[in-house]
């Protein structure tokens, strides 16, 4: 009898590029959604500056959490990269649940970075005019960035299952 959990078996080409493709939808689509949030309500950060130098650090808040949007796509491709995608025993399985973690990450990257992007421009030229309108700011800034926190979830969850170790 052959014990089937040390068996070395080589990975094809297709699992590990659909690993890799994971990784860079990961990287890619969250950092995306990242620039455009950070460019969107940094543009609003500006003119904030400009006309309203005393609330400038507090409008400094959906730049940072857009920042981090590119941050969950990083994790997941490191996990991708060094841990999972080897040359031996990742199974076509893994490579499709890899590619599909690191799009459930990038996708979910570049939505929440869209809404923060939006909600912070928005909120920070509103908190220029109106002092009460930061609170529900943050609120929706944290529910944005919660979509994108959702998708690291998954996509980890993803990348990590080990699936039918044979091609």
């Amino acid at each position: 009898m052959t014990d089937v959990q040390n068996t070395v078996v080589p990975t094809s080409d297709f699992a590990a590029f659909m690993g890799m493709i994971g990784m860079v939808a990961a990287m890619g689509f969250s950092s995306l959604g990242s620039a455009y949030g950070m460019a969107k309500s940094g543009v609003a950060v500006t003119s904030i500056g400009i006309m309203h130098p005393d609330k400038l650090m507090k409008s400094l808040i959906p730049v940072i959490m857009a920042g981090m949007i590119g941050i969950y796509g990083l994790l997941i491709g490191i996990i991708l990269v060094t841990t999972k995608v080897t040359a031996n025993n990742y199974s076509n399985f893994q490579g499709i649940a890899g590619f599909a973690g690191g799009l459930a990450c990038g996708l979910s990257g570049l939505a929440a970075g869209i809404a923060i992007g939006i909600v912070g421009d928005a909120g920070v030229r509103a908190h220029a005019v109106q002092i009460k309108v930061f609170t529900p700011m943050i609120v929706i800034l944290v529910f944005a960035e919660a979509l994108g926190i959702f998708g690291l979830i998954i996509g980890i969850i993803a990348v990590s299952v080990q699936g039918p170790t044979s091609n």
